[in-house]
């Protein structure tokens, strides 16, 4: 059964990306992380979860797709995700994984090089590229 959208209740459909199942929604184009798979997207440059332990959690609003339960929503430099504690899952609204590459490039260790920036800018547009592609179908 697919799991339904926290933000629109769509129901959402599995999309895979380096062996790595990612729930999508058609409607609204968010994109659920179980845990663990936002960091292996990123391909653990910086780790985008553990930044989320550091922000405040500014309330609860929507429900994890995954368990049903009431997931917090932070804030984290600039970009608003919500994470469930009890999945430690990730959801993503549209546009916030490209923030996301941004913020990870930033505090990536190999910033000045520019590696990290260009390998989540390339995630996030083939992401949401292949997201569109299958929807257009």
């Amino acid at each position: 059964m697919a799991r339904e959208c926290p933000r629109c209740m769509s129901p959402m459909v599995l999309l895979t990306k380096k062996n790595i199942e990612l729930d999508a929604c058609p409607q609204c184009m968010g994109i659920w992380f179980d845990k663990d798979e936002l960091d292996k997207i990123t391909d653990g440059c910086t780790s985008f979860e553990g930044l989320i332990f550091t922000a405040k959690s500014l309330g609860r609003k929507l429900s994890c797709p995954s368990c049903s339960k009431k997931m917090n929503f932070y804030t984290v430099e600039g970009v608003t995700v919500d994470f469930c504690q009890d999945c430690v899952g990730v959801w993503l609204d549209a546009g916030e994984l490209s923030a996301i590459g941004g913020i990870l490039q930033k505090k990536s260790k190999e910033a000045s090089e520019g590696f990290c920036y260009e390998i989540h800018e390339e995630k996030a547009e083939g992401f949401f590229s292949k997201i569109k592609d299958i929807f257009k179908k």
